[in-house]
């Protein structure tokens, strides 16, 4: 083998060295940013989606080689449609677990007082903080990292591989553990499979809205292991840590691990959950090796 098919393959660039190079490129100026606002600002998902978004695309077009709409928020005809279907599992998932920790004692639950600041503060801000929050983490973790991994390996394979890496990721969030890691590694792998059943980031984007969305500013449950001040509710949470997460919440629990696990199973066998018309168009013309012939409507 010459030194030139070591680092390229068919005229371009091995999937590992174009992989290497998108986070070179992405993970300095994405970190740079975080720590400068360590705050969960509004201002500062909106800055990091939108950098992590354009680089995304840059990579796509320029290092693959491929239509920019692969890497998975083309609004195609069924977007809204996926978007729903995420944010319907993620918030029911998320009420199953609530209920379940009510009808065994372990929550007290007291109802804040209402009032039309309090409902700006939740359903506008801090609904669209998740929103560019929930994007960012699936466009990092599912996004062209994970595509080029499936690429160079395969589907189960890459889901394996940056499902553990976003587990070991939440080590770093406030009373997080070996557990906590593992429990979130199974969450990332519901959310790869989202992404690999529609090829589209809106299915697993709404899903994790739904469940940090719910569980935080609804229910007033700790996610990550961080609460909020913006809830509508105020709840005491009491009884084994095994059920409900202790202090960093329920997705330290076993029960949600039973949750995910079947959520999973839905997303994966669910037929309403399908590859959208426009992105199957697209990856079959990437795979050909033609991305100049596209949809009008892209």
């Amino acid at each position: 083998m010459s030194i030139r098919n070591v680092f390229s393959e068919s005229g371009r660039l091995r999937t590992g060295w174009r992989l290497a190079i998108f986070l070179l490129v992405s993970f300095p100026p994405l970190y740079v940013l975080t720590r400068l606002w360590w705050e969960e600002l509004l201002l500062r998902y909106f800055i990091i989606f939108w950098l992590l978004l354009i680089i995304s695309f840059l990579s796509a077009r320029f290092l693959d080689r491929r239509p920019i709409g692969t890497i998975g928020f083309l609004f195609h005809s069924r977007w809204l449609r996926e978007f729903i279907q995420g944010l319907l599992i993620g918030s029911i998932a998320v009420t199953i677990l609530f209920a379940l920790e009510i009808t065994l004692g372990h929550l007290d639950i007291t109802a804040r007082a209402i009032s039309p600041s309090l409902l700006f503060s939740v359903f506008v801000v801090s609904a669209l903080k998740t929103l560019f929050q929930s994007a960012f983490e699936e466009l990092f973790f599912r996004g062209y990292a994970f595509q080029a991994l499936i690429e160079c390996t395969n589907a189960l394979v890459a889901t394996v591989v940056i499902s553990c890496l976003f587990g070991l990721g939440h080590l770093l969030t406030p009373n997080a553990s070996w557990i906590v890691a593992t429990n979130l590694a199974v969450f990332g792998a519901m959310h790869a499979i989202g992404y690999i059943r529609t090829k589209s980031l809106f299915l697993p984007s709404g899903m994790h809205f739904g469940w940090n969305f719910f569980m935080r500013h609804i229910y007033s449950l700790p996610v990550s292991g961080a609460g909020g001040s913006d809830t509508l509710l105020s709840a005491e949470v009491s009884g084994p840590t095994w059920i409900t997460g202790g202090e960093y919440g329920p997705e330290a629990g076993i029960p949600a691990v039973v949750v995910m696990v079947a959520a999973s199973c839905l997303i994966y066998g669910f037929p309403g959950i399908r590859l959208a018309a426009e992105m199957k168009y697209l990856w079959a013309a990437y795979e050909a090796g033609s991305t100049d012939s596209q949809p009008r409507r892209l």
